[in-house]
């Protein structure tokens, strides 16, 4: 299956017309910050659907057309950022711990005898490879635990019946660091355009099964952040990779706080950390509001980038509307209260019975399902493109959210209506005029329609559940 950026037939829109009446202001000359682009993690499919060879029913093999939907230019959404994992499990045969589902996983890059074998897990390495050819020069290695040979119970992930503690002793940081950057010099050396390591996700929870993952105090974590930085720094490779920081679970509470505040008290890491990335789960906007003028008021120089995000909630698969709304509700939230210079959704590709996947699989026949959370992504991936500025753009009105970007001149804003009924919004934007729009609701997958029937006399017209993409050029 492939997008279709085409012209719409269509001649009016359908659906009540609210009574009433939005204003979307954008002042292009109100700046805030430069973008980095949008992502997704490769994480926990890429190493089971990258060796789909089999064709769908348009005679393209599975996991081509798969890595095409996702990050393919022309016929995908365009995703900039990939986010490979660097799984835990050692030796080639049943991975050892407690997990809810095989593909929560990985292969390492060591063997039975524990010898490193780049050649493995090379199902996901096929998806990496997929991604740079279509073009991502912007690949992120990361981590949820160190390899199971290196922990303290052998699995990569902790114990249940120990309390909140760490599985990595402070003898194997080390150990850990040097696994994890010889891969990145490996894979550097083969071309792959890896910008930054991350070796710590969510480091707050406890991780006691169910899938990899490892808990670290606020002092372990910057003990390890400071070995990975020391070894980067020796390496020379400080001015090629960023070290990530910190993958928080979460962008508000006192733990966020917490943890943050121990790294930034070693006077090192200090000096070098520029970015706080964190994850969008458990966080509602007011306590996003409060964190980043915590960060403000205490870290006036640090950015943030949000790094994951899916919907986490127990409603079965939902391929239309409801979730692909939630979804762009909240990259709003985060580009706007957080100022986010990067957003990345989690899980690409689901087999679960969530609203997680941008696009749903049977691992059994290898059937695959797209959903409008792809295309609503696409609204903003396709178009806001890597260095463009966000500009102000301000809804006076009901069920309306909307962002705007300006690259070389032109405009790409990103309007969401939420509501069952057509929103029509005053478009006010100086010196600028509509030059196209892009369309996903539940009778579009981000298709180019008329511009003139969703645009006259400068009034936007939004169908009910939709996200618009609009070009705005001088």
């Amino acid at each position: 299956m492939s997008l279709s950026f085409i012209t719409s037939e269509m001649s009016s829109c359908k659906g009540d017309i609210s009574e009433n009446s939005a204003k979307l202001t954008i002042d292009a000359s109100v700046k805030h910050q430069i973008f980095e682009g949008f992502g997704a993690s490769s994480a926990w499919w890429s190493q089971d659907v990258g060796g789909w060879k089999e064709k769908d029913k348009n005679g393209v093999p599975v996991r081509e057309a798969i890595m095409e939907l996702l990050y393919g230019r022309d016929s995908g959404i365009g995703i900039h950022i990939y986010r490979h994992n660097l799984p835990a499990g050692t030796g080639t045969g049943k991975k050892k711990g407690d997990f809810c589902h095989y593909w929560r996983s990985g292969q390492s890059f060591i063997d039975d005898k524990g010898n490193i074998d780049y050649s493995l897990d090379s199902n996901a390495l096929w998806c990496l490879d997929k991604a740079i050819e279509m073009g991502v020069d912007d690949i992120v290695f990361f981590s949820n635990s160190a390899p199971d040979n290196m922990t303290l119970n052998g699995k990569p992930h902790g114990d249940k019946s120990l309390k909140k503690t760490t599985n990595l002793s402070p003898e194997r940081y080390h150990d850990f660091a040097d696994y994890v950057l010889n891969a990145v010099e490996y894979f550097l050396s083969k071309g792959v355009p890896i910008t930054e390591v991350s070796p710590i996700n969510e480091p707050q929870w406890k991780w006691q099964g169910g899938q990899e993952g490892c808990h670290f105090e606020p002092d372990e974590t910057a003990e390890l952040y400071k070995v990975f930085y020391e070894k980067m720094e020796k390496r020379g490779i400080l001015d090629k990779i960023t070290l990530a920081v910190f993958e928080s679970g979460q962008w508000g509470g006192e733990e966020f706080r917490k943890w943050f505040a121990a790294i930034m008290e070693d006077e090192t890491l200090r000096k070098y950390i520029k970015t706080v990335q964190g994850h969008s789960y458990n966080s509602t906007e007011g306590e996003k509001e409060e964190t980043a003028r915590w960060l403000s008021e205490n870290y006036p120089s640090i950015k943030r980038s949000c790094t994951e995000w899916t919907e986490m909630r127990n409603l079965g698969r939902d391929t239309g509307m409801d979730s692909a709304l939630d979804m762009a509700n909240m990259i709003c939230t985060d580009l706007t209260v957080l100022d986010a210079v990067s957003w990345s959704y989690w899980i690409a590709v689901s087999c679960y019975n969530w609203r997680d996947g941008l696009i749903y699989v049977d691992t059994d026949t290898h059937e695959y399902t797209v959903t409008k959370r792809l295309y609503g992504y696409g609204n903003f991936t396709k178009f806001i493109e890597p260095e463009s500025v966000r500009v102000e753009a301000s809804v006076d009105g009901k069920d309306i959210r909307a962002i705007a970007f300006e690259k070389d001149g032109k405009v790409t804003a990103v309007a969401v209506n939420s509501s069952e009924t057509i929103q029509k919004a005053q478009l006010a934007a100086e010196d600028f005029k509509v030059s196209e729009i892009y369309l996903t609701d539940s009778d579009h997958d981000l298709e180019r329609v008329t511009a003139e029937d969703y645009f006259n006399s400068a009034r936007l017209v939004l169908p009910p559940k939709s996200v618009m993409t609009i070009i705005l050029k001088k």
